[in-house]
């Protein structure tokens, strides 16, 4: 009986507490605690890869496995100037640029660009486009950069993971 109780209890707040991930979904938070974000539980994750504080890799099944990235980068005011100094680099090689704009996610005004890249296949040498869509949130000591980076041919399909990781990020 006491089981049953704990588990309606559990349930219970569960369902108070306001924050619902959509199925499958898990909160990831990595070993420092910096920031929380939801993420699909079947993708994979790094911590601390290539300058970025976590990269997710997903898709696992389909015909590219684990071909789309998202990263969560931390950028101090003394890395760069500010949001806008950001872009102006992000895009400078890029074929296609939107203008950074903001746009809302979880509630919030946000920056939001997105950029096309051609991209060579190491493996086959044969040209891709890749797109890439970033939103910038303000943090205390400066900004976050969320980075969704995938083949042309199956971004549609992972940009909801991307759209929804941006609206539940939380800086702790």
């Amino acid at each position: 009986m006491k089981k049953i109780l704990l588990c309606c209890a559990c349930a219970l707040l569960a369902a108070c507490s306001g924050k619902r991930l959509p199925p499958g979904d898990v909160s990831y938070s990595p070993k420092n605690g910096g920031f929380s974000a939801a993420i699909p539980g079947s993708w994979r994750v790094l911590e601390n890869n290539g300058g970025a504080l976590a990269s997710f890799f997903g898709p696992p099944n389909g015909p590219a496995p684990f071909s789309a990235m998202i990263a969560i980068y931390d950028y101090p005011k003394s890395r760069y100037a500010s949001p806008q100094d950001y872009y102006n680099r992000a895009t400078f090689d890029a074929r296609v640029v939107a203008p950074l704009s903001k746009r809302k996610f979880g509630g919030r005004d946000l920056g939001f660009f997105s950029v096309a890249k051609a991209e060579k296949n190491i493996d086959s040498g044969e040209s891709t486009l890749a797109r890439e869509e970033t939103v910038l949130v303000p943090s205390k000591d400066g900004f976050y950069a969320l980075v969704y980076l995938c083949s042309d041919k199956s971004f549609q399909d992972n940009e909801p993971v991307f759209l929804n990781l941006a609206a539940s990020f939380a800086e702790h």
